[in-house]
């Protein structure tokens, strides 16, 4: 009994539209955006060629994967750090190009540099950390170090009126830190030279963070009180 890919998604990506047997699909990736899963369920093999467009599983995705017989929990870590390397690769290609503050867009979580395991969990800064010292141990000469230094230097500078960037930028330092110590570090970065330009920037803004820290103690508070009243009615 022949199997037919007819168009859909599954895991991060859409799935080929063709109608050959799934025993007729040549089971080797059509091109570097794209791979192959490949699954065996009552003795029938099934192979669907995905194109990496996506992060995110959706109730589909989770069930073709349960057809096939996939760890879902396995290939959702699996599949979010390689999606994290990905993009790692763009921006440190933007860096070698010459743009100076590439890394800023992925450290902060800009746009489509927000790197979420799933929709509304917050930027995961540890993964894209990790995801730079991965690329480094790959390609030692490839700039991922120099990259990340000036994205942190570039991090700093931003981070002169609000009170999140800079707590952002000071847990991204002390993860690479605990990396640093513990081993798993790639590569260090001159972070003594990073914390004494952040106490720098937190005397010379003193003042403006106090605000900033206030209004967003105001924002929560007046969050608060809504959700009471929502609650009350």
């Amino acid at each position: 009994m022949d199997y037919f890919v007819s168009g859909g998604k599954l895991l991060s990506g859409e799935l080929e539209i063709t109608h050959k047997p799934l025993r007729d699909i040549i089971s080797n990736p059509i091109s570097s955006g794209t791979r192959d899963l490949v699954g065996i369920r009552d003795g029938i093999n099934y192979t669907i060629t995905c194109f990496q467009q996506e992060v995110y599983m959706d109730d589909l995705d989770r069930q073709l994967a349960e057809v096939l017989g996939i760890d879902v929990k396995a290939l959702e870590v699996f599949e979010f750090s390689n999606y994290v390397e990905s993009s790692v690769e763009n921006i440190n290609n933007n860096y070698k190009k010459g743009n100076k503050i590439a890394y800023l867009a992925i450290l902060s979580g800009i746009a489509t540099y927000k790197m979420e395991k799933k929709p509304g969990a917050g930027h995961d800064f540890f993964e894209v950390v990790d995801a730079i010292h991965n690329c480094y141990k790959k390609n030692p000469q490839g700039g991922y170090d120099k990259g990340y230094a000036d994205g942190l230097y570039a991090l700093i500078s931003v981070s002169s009126a609000k009170v999140g960037s800079l707590e952002q930028l000071l847990r991204i330092l002390f993860y690479q830190l605990d990396k640093e110590k513990d081993g798993t570090a790639a590569f260090k970065i001159d972070i003594d030279d990073m914390i004494a330009k952040i106490n720098a920037l937190i005397c010379e803004n003193r003042e403006v963070y106090r605000k900033d820290y206030a209004q967003h103690q105001r924002r929560i508070y007046s969050a608060i009180c809504k959700c009471i009243k929502m609650k009350s009615i």
